[in-house]
């Protein structure tokens, strides 16, 4: 896949972040034309440095959620941040 955005979210963009908070990344990607026209790809890929269950983030994780970008458009349609 080929990212196109990736961004700062969570607790970091709005200014809500502690000395604990973890990173947290949104972005937009394009998938390989193979894919595309397979419809093989996830439209969401989930990234994230604490593979714990139930386990609460640290100041040292960093969680990214990527969408495709066909997914992010119906996203921006419906007005979803």
């Amino acid at each position: 896949m080929k990212i196109l955005v990736k961004a700062i979210a969570g607790s970091h963009l709005f200014g809500t972040n502690t000395e604990s908070s973890d990173r947290d990344f949104k972005g937009v990607f394009l998938p390989e034309a193979d894919d595309i026209l397979l419809g093989k790809f996830d439209q969401t890929v989930h990234q994230s440095t604490n593979k714990e269950v139930g386990q609460k983030n640290t100041r040292d994780d960093v969680d990214v959620e990527f969408y495709s970008l066909d997914k992010f458009l119906k996203m921006l349609y419906q007005g979803q941040t």
